[in-house]
């Protein structure tokens, strides 16, 4: 028996990774690091995730209706 599906909210502003659906079902109790990878995203790499507006931790659980927003990680001194 499958899991139930859920629904997730998502925005990229990634110019290379900008067309997604503006909403994306899966699994209930996926990760957010799973949620990545599932929309080819190489976590702690190609993005900085946040989750319902605070960064993202990987471990995350995703629940019904959480937004996804993807920015490009800031790096440098």
């Amino acid at each position: 028996m499958s899991q139930p599906l859920i629904n997730i909210r998502i925005q990229s502003h990634i110019p290379w990774k900008s067309d997604y659906p503006p909403v994306i079902q899966v699994e209930d109790n996926t990760t957010i690091r799973t949620f990545c990878e599932q929309i080819g995203i190489e976590w702690d790499v190609e993005a900085l995730v946040f989750l319902n507006n605070q960064i993202a931790h990987e471990s995350q659980i995703l629940q019904d209706n959480d937004q996804v927003l993807l920015m490009i990680p800031v790096v440098g001194g």
